[in-house]
């Protein structure tokens, strides 16, 4: 047997005629007919026939997760929460960055309840190619400690953001930073960041007035800019002085109360993603 096969020999036009395969072609008037043609051929028109395209896994959530690495998604990924005091938790968020994936590919970094005080300089809270916005308690809120805002911005996301306002009263801390990322659809022209904070004594109505006054001379500046709200509101609710914005927490934050919220406002003519699809807290 093993002789008989070694005398079996194949000339090239054989060999070729096995890279063929059967494919229907459009004659451009609702008639088709059948050739060969090479597998490793291409036909000139693409709508006629019908190949899958190799080497790329399918699926939304691989899509997503491919345009994350390249920074090119159609809404930031941001994380927000409240640290109760970031100056001795400091080696935890660098810890994350440095190594974890949701943190290192995060776009924007939204903290409340920092603690920061004057005394502390940035280079203490720096994170690896993450820039550092801070709004601290002031001596206009009547307390001495606690209390503060920051955002971290991812710089291979943005580089190019400014401080819009700044706020600390005795019912409510305001920071809000306008950013210009590398890339937007075309319907956005900027995403702007409000992080807030209302302390357990503050006023509820005068707290949303304000947030909400912040919010609408952005809104009439920016008319084409995403605006993301979101910080500790400790019971509040902007459903009545930002009827035309969403909110996307449904859980308990802490413990079995919903604290923590964020409200997504995006402009009429927009055709971004759905802001669940690319939103982490």
């Amino acid at each position: 047997m093993d002789a008989c096969h070694s005398r079996l020999t194949y000339t090239r036009v054989e060999l070729l005629a096995l890279n063929t395969e059967v494919v229907n072609v459009c004659t451009g008037s609702n008639s088709w007919i059948s050739i060969k043609i090479g597998v490793f051929e291409r036909c000139g028109r693409r709508a006629c026939v019908m190949r899958r395209r190799r080497g790329r896994r399918g699926g939304l959530r691989r899509r997503i997760r491919r345009q994350r690495k390249k920074n090119r998604l159609a809404l930031p990924t941001v994380i927000t929460g409240n640290v109760r005091s970031i100056n001795n938790k400091i080696d935890e968020p660098a810890a994350n960055v440095s190594y974890d994936n949701t943190y290192r590919e995060c776009c924007v970094i939204l903290l409340t309840e920092t603690w920061l005080t004057d005394n502390i300089p940035d280079t203490c809270m720096a994170l690896n190619n993450y820039s550092l916005v801070r709004g601290n308690r002031s001596e206009q809120s009547g307390k001495r400690h606690g209390g503060g805002v920051c955002a971290y911005i991812n710089a291979h996301w943005c580089k190019n953001f400014v401080i819009k306002h700044t706020s600390c009263t005795a019912d409510v801390e305001i920071l809000s930073v306008q950013c210009r990322p590398f890339y937007l659809p075309r319907e956005l022209s900027c995403v702007v960041f409000i992080v807030i904070y209302i302390p357990p004594s503050g006023d509820a109505n005068r707290a949303t007035e304000a947030i909400a006054s912040v919010a609408l001379d952005i809104q009439q500046t920016k008319p084409e800019a995403a605006i993301v709200v979101t910080g500790d509101f400790n019971g509040a609710s902007l459903h009545d002085a930002l009827p035309t914005y969403a909110q996307y927490v449904n859980l308990n934050t802490r413990g079995r109360s919903c604290l923590d919220l964020i409200y997504i406002k995006m402009p009429t003519r927009s055709q971004a993603c759905h802001p669940s699809a690319d939103l982490t807290t």
